[in-house]
């Protein structure tokens, strides 16, 4: 009975053990998946209180990984729409503007440009040279306004000065000779210049000055400048002949009809380019055009080309000027449904040689839509004189 007893004992301390241990051979604990028992129940005898702390600690440092790693996440998401958003916007970036990689340029195929800067270059005085570019380079416009077929009257128009918001307009005035040369003063009589009409006249043809050259002179320095005035051809290019505005549809029907020389209100009766060019200066253009129905639409900006000749991206002017209209008959009734459909016109081309290119969109439709369409622009020249270094050009 002793033993048997004994044995007793024994089988029921192990029983015992065995519960109380609660552990595997390999040590996982065997009842990981049962729900853990409430606060507020009593605590069993030689329960350990520093591994629930213990526990508790590790919650809230694995709590801190997870938001750590799902920041990041988040953060990568944020970093992956930033870089498709940058991919989508890239064409934007990839046209430089930048003035430094710009040069003025010329706006015809002719000699006088490269005449006119050849006779600057030839300035052997270091100082005057100076002095003639710092005048060159302070005129910011010109223009010029001839009463040809009438009084022979000459007006010339310079806006001078370091910035737009300084600056002076210096007007000077004459009269052409018989040789379609002018001497023109300012009215104090500081400034003198000299113009030349440089279009070749055949005998028979009525004598025209579409292109000039001026040579101006203050009492230290002279520039040398080209105005222009001359018909263009100018010829749009619609992607796939479609159009989603009405506005779009009526540039496409004038285009599409002054092209094959229809005569109706929906086609252009006048197109003229009219520029300045400063030698080692500043040079523009204005492109004004007229329909038979009295539709006026101008644009300018500008010329300039980049060294590497690639695409530009130059918001034009298309600000409608009162010397717009001088080709338009009975000024009370003129329109500017053209102008007014325009949203935004940019220069993307110029080849020097009164080549342009423009990009037109028109106004943006409620769903969204945009239509745009290319305009080229060719200069017509009359041929020019053989150059004479006449005494008023001196």
């Amino acid at each position: 009975m002793e033993k048997m007893w004994m044995k007793a004992v024994i089988l029921t301390a192990v029983c015992l053990s065995l519960s109380a241990c609660g552990k595997s051979k390999d040590g996982s604990s065997v009842t990981a998946a049962a729900a853990p028992a409430p606060t507020d129940a009593p605590k069993e005898a030689g329960q350990n209180t520093d591994n629930s702390d213990k526990d508790k600690k590790d919650q809230i440092a694995d709590k801190k990984v997870d938001d750590k790693k799902s920041e990041l996440q988040n953060k990568n998401k944020k970093d992956q729409v930033v870089q498709k958003k940058s991919q989508v916007e890239a064409p934007k970036i990839q046209i430089v503007e930048a003035k430094s990689e710009q040069r003025y340029t010329g706006s015809a195929e002719d000699y006088l440009r490269d005449y006119l800067q050849m006779k600057e270059d030839q300035v052997k005085d270091s100082k005057a040279k100076a002095r003639n570019q710092a005048l060159a380079q302070s005129i910011r416009s010109a223009s010029l306004k001839i009463d040809f077929n009438v009084t022979g009257d000459v007006q010339a128009s310079l806006s001078l000065g370091s910035s737009e918001k300084n600056q002076k307009t210096l007007v000077l005035g004459g009269s052409l000779d018989g040789n379609r040369e002018a001497q023109l003063r300012s009215a104090d009589g500081k400034t003198k210049a000299a113009l030349k009409c440089m279009d070749r006249v055949n005998l028979g043809e009525a004598k025209t000055c579409e292109t000039s050259m001026m040579l101006v002179k203050t009492k230290s320095a002279q520039a040398s400048l080209i105005f222009r005035r001359t018909d263009i051809n100018m010829v749009a290019h619609f992607p796939d002949h479609r159009c989603a505005s009405q506005e779009c549809e009526d540039f496409y029907t004038l285009f599409a009809q002054s092209g094959i020389g229809i005569k109706d209100v929906k086609s252009f009766t006048k197109e003229k380019m009219e520029s300045f060019e400063v030698i080692n200066g500043r040079s523009f253009f204005r492109v004004v055009a007229v329909t038979r129905g009295k539709d006026v639409l101008a644009i300018g900006g500008p010329l300039v080309s980049r060294g590497d000749q690639s695409l530009m991206n130059i918001p034009a002017d298309r600000t409608l000027r009162p010397q717009d209209l001088v080709d338009v008959d009975g000024l009370d009734h003129y329109k500017t449904n053209m102008q007014s459909a325009l949203n935004d016109v940019r220069i993307v081309g110029n080849d020097g040689k009164g080549n342009i290119q423009l990009l037109v969109k028109t106004k943006v439709l409620q769903d969204g839509v945009q239509d745009s369409f290319d305009i080229e622009i060719k200069r017509i020249s009359k041929s020019l004189i053989n150059i004479i270094d006449s005494a008023s050009l001196k």
